[in-house]
């Protein structure tokens, strides 16, 4: 499922409820900090496909990242032509709500 999330007015806060296979959202092109988070572990990469897996072996993405559980990571986003606008995420149980914050400097 891709979530997409456009809008003029920031900060951006949204919750979502994910599972264990990637969710992509796409990022709003003016947009220079994501922070992600959730209520159990959440792995994230800026690279895959909607419905991948995370982890090592025959899993889809295999580069990634994590934040662990009630935490929130702040990403500084690219801007640009050549920045990228969609980060995938997953939970690592089965489902878990994910908060993101997004946010524009001036």
């Amino acid at each position: 499922m891709t979530i997409s999330i456009e809008t003029n007015s920031y900060p951006i806060t949204r919750r979502f409820d994910i599972t264990n296979t990637a969710t992509e959202i796409t990022i709003p092109r003016d947009a220079t900090m994501i922070s992600i988070g959730g209520t159990e572990k959440i792995n994230y990469s800026f690279n895959g496909n909607d419905g991948d897996s995370f982890g090592d072996g025959v899993s889809d993405i295999q580069h990634f990242s994590f934040v662990p559980a009630n935490n929130m990571c702040p990403i500084s986003l690219e801007t640009g032509r050549q920045s990228n606008r969609s980060i995938f995420v997953a939970s690592e149980t089965s489902s878990s709500k994910l908060f993101v914050v997004i946010e524009k400097s001036r």
